[in-house]
This record gives structure tokens, sequence and C-alpha cells, in this order.
């Protein structure tokens, strides 16, 4: 299991605006990605959050719980095994 990266794609004249969510496979060809409409009734976090949902439903991937950070581009989110408990640093 890999890292997802989250980022805002804003709005355009054809499209509203929206969040994708990408694997961080080093090699190209084996990236996988979801977008969503960003979704207004929740906050930034719930919303980048919601994004993680739609790939990790789209790829099948085996149960996970995620933790999320933010960084200079949007959010990075790792997989972590249900039940544990997140290390929280500073």
């Amino acid at each position: 299991m890999m890292a997802i990266r989250t980022r805002f794609l804003g709005p355009t004249n054809y499209r509203s605006a929206r969040i994708k969510a990408s694997t961080t496979d080093s090699d190209p060809r084996q990236r996988r990605s979801a977008t969503i409409p960003y979704p207004h009734e929740l906050g930034i976090r719930d919303a980048h959050a919601e994004a993680v949902r739609a790939l990790h439903a789209k790829m099948e991937w085996p149960c996970y719980e995620y933790v999320g950070a933010c960084v200079e581009e949007g959010m990075v989110w790792v997989p972590i095994m249900p039940g544990s408990m997140p290390v929280h640093l500073g």
C-alpha cells in the first residue's frame, strides 16, 4: 500500500472545483487517480478525505484507515492498520 496525495483543482470555465486523489507510485504508468466534485458541505480536511475514499473504492483495496497531513500542494495520506493508534509528531 502506498501514500495518496490529494490536491484542490480550482474551477475553470467548463468545470466546477474538484479534488484529485492520486497514488504516489514512482512509475507514472502505474499511478492511479480519482477526481471528485468539491463537496462544499464538508470542511477542507473532510473534503480531501472524501477524495481518498473515492480512490480507495475505485481501486478495491482492502479496508484501511488513513491519516492525512497538509503539505505544500494539498495533503498526503498514508494507510494504517485498522484499530492502530496514529503517532502524532510535534
